[in-house]
């Protein structure tokens, strides 16, 4: 019964029905087992007065955020394929390109245009 602040003792009196639980435990009890409790691994969350998620670093997700996360990924992935594809097609196009082809130009610091020939 550690999240709810009470000794086992206490625990096991609510349960025998020696004691009754305060209001506030009956909540936190009727909270957990809807499920509106976070467990332990989400220590340091918590939730706002506006019902967004807040980070133990302080970073706010509203219900919107959180539920792009999926659509984000998979537009992430889509991208992933679209680069592997330009890519591709870049390298393509370098191994098709002639340097012989093309005369080479370079300009000196007064920008003046020196032809030096082709490859």
């Amino acid at each position: 019964m550690e999240w709810c602040g009470v000794s086992k003792a206490t625990a096991a009196a609510w349960k025998k029905g020696t004691r009754k639980p305060s209001r506030r435990a009956v909540k936190l009890f009727s909270l957990f087992a809807q499920q509106k409790v976070l467990p332990d691994e989400f220590e340091g969350w918590k939730f706002n007065r506006a019902g967004d998620l807040v980070t133990p670093e302080g970073s706010t997700l509203t219900q919107g955020m959180i539920r792009a996360i999926p659509l984000l990924y998979q537009q992430i992935s889509s991208l992933k394929c679209e680069l592997r594809e330009a890519t591709g097609k870049i390298e393509n196009l370098e191994l098709e390109l002639d340097p012989a082809a093309y005369e080479q130009v370079l300009i000196d610091s007064s920008k003046n245009v020196i032809r030096l020939g082709k490859k």
